[in-house]
């Protein structure tokens, strides 16, 4: 099959149509992230953090990547309830989210140099 100029540009096309609706699904991600913090921190106030870390801030985000949160101060009998609150509140965007106590030393230290502080 030979490839023509308007298979080219159709292809170009495409491609800016992706870029696109991912830069538009990763500013919604983290505009989801901050709200989640937010209603966390007020169900929770003993929270003392939350950081928002992966493909989020790695700059690999894509069409199936969800949000990554690390809390701090969240007892351990409270992730699940948590989790759900954000789920709920992130609406389509998937949220994974772990306590930074339950990480060792070294990712504690990785999450509070190299993650986005949102709260």
């Amino acid at each position: 099959m030979v490839v023509t100029f308007a298979h080219r540009l159709h292809l170009q096309e495409r491609e800016v149509r992706e870029l696109q609706a991912c830069d538009s699904r990763l500013m919604g991600a983290v505009t989801a992230a901050r709200l989640c913090a937010q209603v966390l921190e007020r169900r929770w106030p003993a929270i003392g953090g939350d950081w928002l870390f992966g493909s989020t801030i790695d700059r690999v985000f894509g069409m199936a990547s969800g949000i990554d949160l690390v809390v701090q101060g969240l007892r351990k009998l409270d992730l699940l309830d948590a989790m759900a609150e954000a789920e709920s509140t992130a609406a389509a965007i998937p949220v994974d989210q772990v306590c930074l106590e339950s990480l060792s030393p070294q990712w504690q230290q990785r999450i509070r140099e190299c993650g986005q502080r949102l709260l």
